[in-house]
């Protein structure tokens, strides 16, 4: 997942470790620069996981990518929005295995699958398309299975969270409700004025 947000008077993003590791993965298909981002050639993580990009290009370029969803999408999504996205994705992965899987021409009816997914790249569908090696075909299949990956992560990613969200405020409910010594001796106190 990644934040875009204002420090002071400059934008800036984060984004997650995991994001960074599937970018890794299929690095042919990915703006070079990004891995040029300081936090990134230094490996700073922040407590929550997360790099800090500052590079104004790299922020826009990060910003453009359909596999890396933004955190508050996801955050003003309902549970049941997040597991419909999850389940689908899931299903749309091993739906892309199986028409990968053996296949070495893309015939007509993967492509306008692979255009209908809005969580993928649609220039590694067009560097598919064109004439290349099957080297490359292959890295570029790849490229597209990881982009459904790193999205769906972030689904269950921030499923996790609004779980522990939920679980936490049931918590702190329950334990607005303990009868306690000093709530029941504020209880008679009130009912006798004193």
């Amino acid at each position: 997942m990644k934040i875009t947000g204002k420090e002071g008077n400059r934008l800036v993003a984060y984004v997650k470790n995991r994001d960074v590791e599937i970018l890794f993965s299929m690095k042919e298909f990915v703006n070079p620069e990004l891995f040029n981002e300081k936090s990134i050639l230094n490996g700073d993580v922040n407590v929550n996981g997360y790099y800090k990009i500052t590079n104004p290009e790299n922020i826009k370029y990060l910003n453009q990518l359909p596999y890396i969803p933004e955190y508050d999408t996801f955050m003003d999504m309902d549970t049941f929005t997040l597991n419909s996205i999850e389940t689908k994705n899931s299903f749309d992965l091993q739906r892309l295995i199986l028409m990968f899987d053996g296949n070495d021409e893309i015939s007509t009816d993967t492509l306008a699958f692979l255009n209908s997914l809005s969580c993928i790249d649609k220039n590694v569908i067009a560097f598919l398309d064109s004439s290349r090696p099957p080297k490359e075909q292959e890295r570029a299949r790849f490229a597209l299975k990881q982009q459904i990956r790193c999205y769906n992560y972030s689904v269950r990613e921030m499923m996790a969270i609004k779980r522990r969200i939920a679980l936490q405020k049931e918590e702190e409910e329950k334990k607005a409700k303990r009868i306690t010594p000093k709530k029941v001796l504020k209880k008679i106190k009130s009912k006798l004025n004193i």
